[in-house]
């Protein structure tokens, strides 16, 4: 039931007609719309918001939320404008926030920042698209402003030898202090307020820094200390934090492995301090015996509650954790029945990937 306190995006947050939604309230019908109609005293002021097909106002004590489809000769929101002007005829269509689709210039508006001058010059734009709610021309005071949350920018950018920018920028109903950005040689994404950010080059080559300038230009409350900078196949970025390259016994070579360290740089002037995230596993071969050793730190090991506290012990595999955080396994298997490694060679596998395994 809609009460005093409406939500706008309770409203619209799902971009479905506002009639599909529970209402309370009296039914209304008219040419070409639908919604519903609460009157009392008791109902607060809404900013006014109309969207292509719907419609949110309030007027002389009395809450509309309208639904409208194409009529001839008129679209959806036409018969939204006249139907407004029937019902609220003292209330100007310049009190509303109107759901718009913009361009380049619109950027600002819409709460972005322009990145073209921040791209490498052999970038050329090749396709946008920016929908957003544009704030009304006269300040009615009509309650709380329209929510930013609808806005939704894309944009692609090529150069000659084909390599290909894309960028977005969309509300989230997640606020930007419950997630931490990622910064790769090629790539951003962050969040700020409650809109959410990419920048992708396709090209690996590009750096870091370029990716930096492109997302400072697009949000410029962007701050490369506070994301998590990635990193792969780097073992000195492992022992940095405490994780060390496994040693096989002699006779196997490495076959496999993939390495990557996120972790902030430092310097974040917001939120808490940023815990590093590590991904890593090697596969090695000798003859028909594969061992395979890893090691896992981030939110989802202190979710696993079978390794909490310690060392869990099974035939070919040992796993623990570290006071860190940290989720290791060193696990040997056989491509047939033949015996894998015994369970001294796993122990010095596991020490000497983590000095202070607790071992019996």
């Amino acid at each position: 039931m809609l009460g005093s306190s409406v939500s706008l995006a309770a409203v619209f947050l799902t971009l479905v007609p506002l009639a599909a939604l529970p209402l309370a309230a009296e039914e209304i019908q008219g040419d070409s719309y639908w919604g519903s109609v609460e009157e009392g005293k008791g109902v607060e002021p809404v900013a006014p918001v109309l969207h292509d097909t719907s419609a949110l106002f309030g007027w002389e004590d009395t809450l509309y939320q309208l639904s409208a489809t194409d009529a001839p000769g008129r679209s959806a929101q036409q018969v939204l404008v006249d139907a407004i002007a029937e019902l609220a005829p003292g209330l100007s269509i310049d009190c509303f926030s109107r759901w718009t689709t913009g361009s380049w210039t619109d950027l600002a508006a819409a709460g972005l920042g322009d990145p073209r001058p921040a791209l490498p010059a052999s970038y050329a734009p090749a396709g946008m698209n920016l929908t957003y709610y544009k704030a009304p021309t006269l300040d009615c005071s009509m309650g709380e402003a329209a929510e930013p949350w609808p806005t939704r920018f894309e944009a692609r950018f090529a150069d000659p030898a084909g390599s290909r920018l894309d960028l977005r920028a969309e509300w989230t109903g997640t606020n930007a202090t419950a997630t931490t950005g990622r910064l790769t040689a090629s790539s951003a994404t962050w969040s700020h307020g409650h809109l959410a950010y990419v920048v992708a080059f396709d090209n690996p080559a590009i750096g870091a820094d370029a990716v930096t300038a492109v997302a400072r230009a697009l949000d410029p409350a962007f701050q490369k200390e506070c994301t998590r900078w990635v990193s792969e196949g780097t073992a000195a970025r492992l022992s940095d934090h405490g994780i060390h390259t496994p040693i096989a016994p002699a006779g196997f070579e490495e076959i496999s492995g993939t390495q990557t360290v996120r972790a902030a740089p430092g310097g974040c002037t917001e939120g808490d301090p940023i815990a590093p995230e590590i991904d890593a596993d090697w596969v090695f071969a000798a003859g028909n015996v594969l061992l395979e050793v890893g090691a896992t730190r981030d939110e989802t090991v202190k979710e696993d509650l079978s390794l909490e506290g310690g060392l869990v012990l099974a035939d070919g595999s040992v796993r623990w954790t570290d006071t860190q955080g940290t989720a290791y396994y060193v696990f040997s298997h056989t491509l047939d029945d033949g015996p894998a490694l015994s369970q001294e060679d796993l122990f010095a596998v596991a020490r000497s990937l983590d000095p202070d395994v607790p071992l019996p």
